[in-house]
């Protein structure tokens, strides 16, 4: 039963992660091109939501039950697979959901953080080549004067 419990959890675990990836293509496209070209968003938008299902699946599938069942001794065995009642099964569910969530969260939280990191430098470095062009037009504007 408990790994019938780990593959219905694992299932979960992917519909849900599949379901979020699926939905957030289109904002997460949005986002993107407003800071990069199009055929980076494109591949950004495709790595990411494959990260999104992998995060997702691998934070929601509950594994732990499964390792202490198969470590547990044959009598505990028993009791665990007598414990496995209805309201246990919802229970996991709602930790499977909820664990799948929040590791999707904290991986768009960290994309986001590594987004506006790479568009402020881009930024930067995108100013101080307009200053070093504007130097040097000077330069060549005052050389000639000079001539």
């Amino acid at each position: 039963m408990f790994v019938v419990l780990f593959l219905a959890t694992f299932l979960l675990a992917f519909a849900v992660s599949s379901g979020v990836a699926w939905a957030g293509k289109e904002p997460i496209e949005g986002i993107l091109y407003h800071f990069f070209s199009s055929n980076v968003t494109a591949a950004m938008s495709k790595y990411l939501r494959l990260a999104v299902v992998l995060v997702g699946v691998s934070s929601g599938a509950r594994i732990r039950i499964l390792e202490e069942y198969i470590a547990a001794s044959p009598a505990n065995k028993v009791e665990m697979t007598d414990a496995l009642t209805q309201e246990f099964w919802v229970v996991e569910f709602y930790r499977t959901t909820i664990t799948t969530l929040e590791g999707i969260l904290w991986l768009l939280l960290l994309f986001s953080l590594v987004v506006f990191a790479a568009y402020w430098i881009m930024r930067k470095a995108r100013l101080k080549e307009q200053q070093t062009s504007e130097n040097q037009r000077r330069f060549d504007n005052s050389k000639t004067a000079a001539d």
